[in-house]
């Protein structure tokens, strides 16, 4: 079980201590608390779940002793993980295949049911393991959200010059890991400052390094003679872009322009390549990140070719809620601009807002997104 419910099975109650009891032989029964002095413990776990305490020692005594008597009131368990069904390679027609994230599950939270994978979000304590080898992306660290991350750092960044600070230096690392190649790459980068509406590089300039937002939203759009301006991404807090151009040695294909006012750090890219021919385990994570750009573009094209407009939208919000069960999210464009992404006319865009908003699955506010249940959306989507 876990905090609030843990579930126990008592036997041998009818005689204790070798006295007959009007007992039943066995009970069962729930406990809002654990505190654990068998040997061996009840829970083997390398991370037991919140509200148990094992006892076998003084110290983990004292531990138990302080910590227990202050679980008093509600507690509001974070949901740390987003998984998504449709990615995973967990089995296809019962035919098993990968079980990293049950192998490598700490707190045993991850099981198989059928031709996927299940979490318990009670037992989960948010390690990150999962995510970290799932191979198809369908298991991602969800909480706290990149989004949120990156609004926490503008609110820090905003009260820094408030109180007139200047050139704030932000260092994100894990602190063990890459810390050297950190170092090396942030010798190089340079900051930009963007206010809404600021174009950051035109489409066919010189790719000059990769680009990391820090803060704010920039809209990735192509325009072509035939088509016109098309978006064709965005890149959020802790999302990077322009590498393909950079590898490929050529101009841009998009121009990037502030959807809000945001911070881009540029790496340029002199500077990634010393770094790649110096750090194998750097360029295989700038390999995998490639990887699962390419793998979501390919079911991105075989949703927008098999899919009605209506569900290719309702796919685009799920993907935003990250497998939250609902969703207030602001639209990084102008509609029209989103129509373009999802190959839409404006037209049947709007058609489309109006169907999903008569059928109570979202409300429309401007170009803010609020969907209720995203369970009841994506049902409705596998329908269309």
């Amino acid at each position: 079980g876990y905090l609030g419910r843990f579930v126990a099975q008592l036997e041998g109650l009818a005689v204790i201590r070798g006295h007959e009891r009007a007992l039943p032989a066995s009970a069962r029964t729930e406990f809002d608390l654990v505190v654990d002095f068998s040997e061996p413990p009840l829970f083997g776990h390398h991370t037991p779940p919140q509200g148990y305490w094992r006892v076998n020692g003084e110290a983990s005594l004292a531990t138990a002793l302080a910590e227990a008597p202050e679980c008093v009131g509600e507690f509001e368990k974070p949901r740390f993980f987003a998984y998504r069904e449709n990615l995973c390679a967990h089995a296809r027609s019962g035919i098993e295949g990968c079980n990293r994230c049950i192998d490598v599950c700490s707190t045993e939270a991850i099981a198989s049911v059928g031709d996927k994978v299940e979490v318990d979000p009670h037992l989960c304590m948010g390690c990150g393991a999962c995510a970290s080898v799932c191979p198809s992306g369908a298991m991602s660290f969800a909480f706290p959200r990149l989004p949120d991350r990156g609004s926490q750092l503008k609110a820090m960044l905003a009260a820094y010059r408030a109180a007139g600070g200047e050139d704030a230096c932000l260092l994100l690392h894990n602190g063990t890991d890459g810390r050297e190649a950190l170092d090396r790459l942030a010798a190089e980068a340079t900051r930009h400052r963007l206010e809404r509406g600021d174009v950051l590089f035109r489409q066919g300039e010189p790719a000059l390094g990769i680009y990391l937002v820090v803060y704010g939203r920039i809209k990735l759009v192509a325009a072509t003679p035939a088509r016109g301006s098309r978006l064709t991404g965005w890149a959020g807090p802790g999302e990077s872009f322009g590498e393909p151009v950079m590898f490929l040695e050529r101009p841009t294909l998009v121009q990037a322009q502030a959807a809000d006012d945001a911070l881009v750090l540029r790496v340029p890219k002199a500077a990634v390549f010393a770094e790649l021919d110096r750090n194998p385990r750097f360029a295989r994570q700038m390999i995998a990140g490639l990887s699962r750009r390419v793998h979501t573009l390919v079911h991105d094209l075989d949703r927008q070719s098999s899919g009605s407009g209506a569900a290719r939208f309702a796919a685009y919000l799920l993907r935003q809620a990250e497998g939250q069960p609902s969703l207030a999210w602001t639209l990084p464009a102008a509609k029209r601009e989103i129509a373009s992404q999802l190959n839409l006319t404006p037209e049947h865009f709007s058609r489309i807002l109006r169907e999903l908003v008569d059928a109570g699955l979202i409300e429309v506010q401007g170009r803010r997104i609020v969907v209720p249940d995203t369970g009841r959306l994506q049902q409705a989507a596998r329908r269309r």
